[in-house]
């Protein structure tokens, strides 16, 4: 096993344990010799790492799921707006709610309805 080996394992270990701190992600990627002087996108691709943004989204999507599909004891009327159209596609379509103070235009529900 080579020395690659190792410090790309460790440092797979260290961005995935501490998942939430990009700083901790980007500053670890660079430990690896040769990714010190790649883009951090470049160094997690190689990595076989995913962004942050990109797994955020991921998670909201799986809590929605959970919300619509009754796997939460939640109601969704508190955070979603359903569509009443019949016309196309299916029953589970969201609608964007009116807001108007910037805390609810990036909430949980408007975040995962925008994307």
């Amino acid at each position: 096993m080579s020395f690659y080996t190792v410090t790309h394992s460790a440092v797979r270990d260290v961005c995935l344990s501490f998942g939430p701190s990009v700083r901790v992600r980007r500053r670890a990627t660079k430990l690896i010799s040769g990714l010190s002087e790649m883009g951090y996108e470049e160094r997690l691709k190689i990595l076989g790492l995913t962004a942050l943004e990109t797994r955020r989204l991921r998670g909201d999507l799986i809590e929605v799921f959970k919300i619509l599909k009754g796997y939460k004891n939640i109601d969704q009327e508190m955070f979603f707006d359903m569509s009443q159209s019949s016309l196309r596609g299916h029953s589970l379509k969201l609608n964007n709610k009116r807001v108007r103070l910037d805390v609810a235009k990036f909430s949980f529900s408007n975040r995962v309805v925008n994307e």
